[in-house]
């Protein structure tokens, strides 16, 4: 299938909050797009996440 654009898919989303997956959710239905979610992971936003992922992948996150 071929990858879509739309610009109205992330606007307005409320980032760093736990609607961004809900709000996401509802843009896709209302698109009419089919999508697939993989498991959840963590993101790296705020200084507590920075040294979060360097002391879980500390060989991946060296010259970051």
């Amino acid at each position: 299938e071929r990858a879509r654009v739309d610009p109205t898919l992330f606007k307005d989303i409320a980032w760093s909050t736990e609607r961004v997956m809900p709000q996401t959710r509802e843009r896709l239905h209302d698109l009419g797009w089919r999508w697939m979610e993989l498991a959840t992971k963590w993101d790296v936003d705020r200084p507590q996440d920075y040294t979060r992922m360097q002391n879980e992948y500390p060989t991946q996150s060296q010259g970051l």
